[in-house]
C-alpha cells in the first residue's frame, strides 16, 4: 500500500494496531458522509485504473517489451 497510497484522499493509513486508533478513524469517517463517498468514489476509480486485470496485462506486457528492446 505505501507504494500508492494517499494519505486523507484514499483512506487513512495507520501505523498503531491499537483499537481505539482504528475505531477513532472509522469514526470520523462516519461522521463526515461527504468524504467517505469522496473517498470511496476515488478509490473506485483508482481500482478500476490500475487494478483490472486487462490493465494489469498490458502494464506488464509494457514492462516486457522495454526489457527486452
Amino acid at each position: 500500500l505505501i507504494d500508492f497510497f494517499e494519505e486523507n484522499k484514499m483512506g487513512y493509513l495507520l501505523e498503531s494496531t491499537e483499537p481505539d486508533e482504528y475505531a477513532e478513524k472509522v469514526i470520523k469517517l462516519f461522521e463526515d458522509e461527504e468524504k467517505l463517498k469522496k473517498i470511496g468514489k476515488y478509490d473506485h476509480k483508482y481500482a478500476i485504473d490500475n487494478f483490472l486485470a486487462s490493465k494489469v496485462a498490458s502494464n506488464l506486457e509494457n514492462i516486457f517489451k522495454e526489457i527486452l528492446n
